[in-house]
């Protein structure tokens, strides 16, 4: 299927692309040369998990009872890659913020994952949960993974730019979780498919 193939990829651009992200003052970051090469293939990756979302949505395996979650998560993960790409696109104030000028890209960067980082760690949480208990997408085995790979991503942004707390970004990291997920769902039969498909049609 071609969820399936595009949930595969979205998990290997974000293992290609995370470990790839610098360390450092906010200005160090911007100014290393992975910055770009590791968030592009991050963005990418959540370009192809929205792409998978959408094709999923058009697939049995998107039971009734999950279309709803389907639908949220579709909205969730298509604010998530708009901010990774203003994300990438920060670079771009490295010259501006060491020399003290204003960030407009910057900034917007981090107003926006401010929103956009929890409410994609919700939507996605909620649709692993629901995929899992319909046993349309997922499993129980590895739906955790997700779980706690994309909610605490999701909080990371609060925790270290409202709070302060630098060590939480150690969380971001946990996108991990996320890539790890996708690809065992894009590998995982779907169970209540294969229930439909063999249960007997009934008689009108």
């Amino acid at each position: 299927m071609v969820w399936r193939l595009l949930f595969a990829a979205a998990g290997v651009l974000m293992l290609a692309g995370g470990p790839r992200h610098p360390g450092g003052s906010m200005l160090e970051m911007l100014m290393h040369p992975d910055w770009f090469m590791a968030h592009a293939l991050v963005t990418l990756g959540y370009a192809a998990m929205l792409a998978g979302l959408v094709a999923f949505s058009r697939t049995k395996a998107n039971t009734p009872a999950m279309t709803r979650w389907t639908r949220v998560a579709i909205v969730g993960t298509a604010l998530q890659t708009v901010e990774m790409a203003v994300h990438t696109a920060a670079m771009v104030d490295a010259g501006h913020l060491a020399a003290g000028h204003a960030t407009p890209v910057l900034t917007t960067h981090l107003a926006m994952m401010m929103v956009f980082y929890p409410l994609f760690g919700i939507t996605t949480a909620a649709f692993f949960v629901k995929g899992m208990r319909e046993r349309a997408i997922g499993s129980p085995w590895f739906v955790w993974i997700g779980v706690i790979g994309t909610v605490a991503n999701g909080i990371a942004p609060i925790l270290v730019n409202l709070f302060g707390w630098m060590e939480a970004r150690i969380l971001f990291a946990f996108m991990i979780g996320i890539a790890i997920w996708l690809l065992l769902a894009a590998v995982w039969p779907a169970s209540a498919v294969r229930a439909m498909a063999a249960r007997p049609a009934t008689q009108a």
